[in-house]
């Protein structure tokens, strides 16, 4: 077995190997599981609400600011639009990897509470009925389309 240079790592990893294998210790990991739970939960939401946010500040500045930029190239007034739609697109990209991280988290504190707190019937109050990933990237596919629309609406209909 090869062990790291840091002493402190090898005890986290063999920390990590213990709390897997001993039973009783695995319900020590249940609010763990449920404190990370609840942060990426919180965590979507709050880069969703964010990124809303600065999508439709950045798509409403060229109707904003039409009068200050009428002297300068018209591009100028694509820019914030199409700012918006990379924005957007990378959003979508960001959300991927961290509903990957919640959707792990939250497995394992589901599996881990089924095994170790079985009660009949408490884990159909667990079950995604509404699945949270398929809504969140159903939003985001909405704020990409909207920003597109808005950046055709720039460049083809914003009067000079």
């Amino acid at each position: 077995m090869k062990t790291s240079d840091d002493p402190q790592k090898d005890s986290q990893k063999d920390n990590a190997k213990a709390l897997k294998t001993d039973r009783g210790d695995q319900l020590k990991r249940i609010p763990l599981l449920w404190e990370e739970y609840k942060y990426r939960h919180d965590l979507c939401w709050r880069v969703l609400f964010r990124l809303t946010s600065a999508v439709v500040i950045l798509a409403i500045v060229p109707y904003l600011y039409q009068k200050v930029v009428q002297g300068l190239p018209e591009v100028i007034l694509w820019v914030p639009a199409l700012l918006a739609v990379a924005l957007a697109s990378f959003g979508f990209v960001l959300m991927t990897n961290e509903l990957y991280a919640f959707r792990r988290v939250k497995e394992a504190y589901r599996k881990l509470k089924d095994e170790r707190l079985y009660v009949e019937g408490a884990g159909d109050a667990d079950e995604d009925r509404m699945k949270f990933e398929l809504l969140v990237y159903f939003y985001l596919g909405i704020l990409v389309l909207l920003s597109l629309i808005n950046v055709y609406v720039v460049v083809t209909e914003l009067p000079r």
